[in-house]
């Protein structure tokens, strides 16, 4: 009996000394976006989870996560999930209460792209930066309207950087 209380005591201990990783398990296993290679942990916010019958891939963000729909249409998508991004926690898509548009940069994008998994969170951040309360079918629509202005975008900064860095 007083083994048994002693090993509770010590893991006690060692629990309060441990400091969490703050990685969720799907940053681990998916550090950065396989699209434009950002780190998903620093873009925890905005990252999305796709589960292919075939294995699950981790974006940056709902650009990142179109293009990678898009050049893997042959696969079979299981289900997706979304980065809260009030709580940073991934919800379901398809669940998920989306806000399209506001004064916050997008990821990947001119047009913001946000998830949220409660209601509430929502409609505050629409009061607080603006946008359009909307579904996960209306945020995809949106992600491949935004596709060819987005990709020109990216591809004009990195022209522009490189000019710069050639003078």
């Amino acid at each position: 009996m007083k083994s048994a209380v002693f090993v509770v005591m010590l893991a006690g201990c060692l629990l309060i000394g441990a400091t969490p990783d703050p990685s969720p398990n799907d940053v681990r296993s998916h550090p950065e976006c396989p699209i434009c290679g950002m780190d998903r942990h620093q873009y925890a916010h905005s990252r999305m989870l796709i589960d292919y019958q075939e294995g699950s891939v981790g974006t940056c963000s709902i650009h990142c996560m179109g293009v990678d729909i898009a050049v893997n249409r042959h696969k079979t998508v299981r289900g997706i999930l979304a980065a809260d991004y009030a709580g940073k926690q991934l919800v379901p898509a398809k669940a998920a209460f989306w806000v399209i548009g506001g004064d916050r940069s997008g990821v990947m994008t001119n047009r913001a792209k946000w998830a949220f998994g409660k209601r509430e969170d929502a409609e505050a951040f629409i009061r607080e930066h603006g946008g359009k309360l909307s579904v996960f079918d209306d945020a995809i629509k949106a992600t491949f309207e935004d596709m060819y202005a987005d990709i020109k975008a990216v591809r004009d900064r990195a022209q522009k950087r490189k000019a710069r860095a050639e003078r």
